[in-house]
């Protein structure tokens, strides 16, 4: 989305940025599913909504700010992972 792409690895998180306008809407309104007749626009379509699915399975969030006439996507992993325990055995 917009011009002057560039990826960079920073640490853990991935940082996605272009120049442009904002998204005219909250980043959740891009990567919910519908159905073509409910949204019409071109551009992200279903793809971010798969991509939130992928992410939130691996314990990563996908972020979206603008600022200064660039626009940030970020993919990192969850502040708070959850950590999967087992019942101990009894003795």
């Amino acid at each position: 989305y917009g011009e002057n792409f560039s990826i960079r690895l920073r640490g853990e998180e991935l940082e996605f940025t272009s120049e442009g306008r904002p998204l005219e809407h909250p980043l959740e309104w891009y990567t919910e599913a519908f159905r073509r007749e409910e949204k019409s626009f071109s551009g992200f379509g279903l793809g971010l909504y798969i991509v939130k699915e992928i992410l939130k399975r691996h314990e990563m969030e996908f972020l979206y700010r603008s600022e200064k006439g660039r626009n940030i996507f970020v993919i990192k992993p969850l502040k708070q992972k959850v950590e999967k325990t087992f019942p101990a055995e009894n003795a």
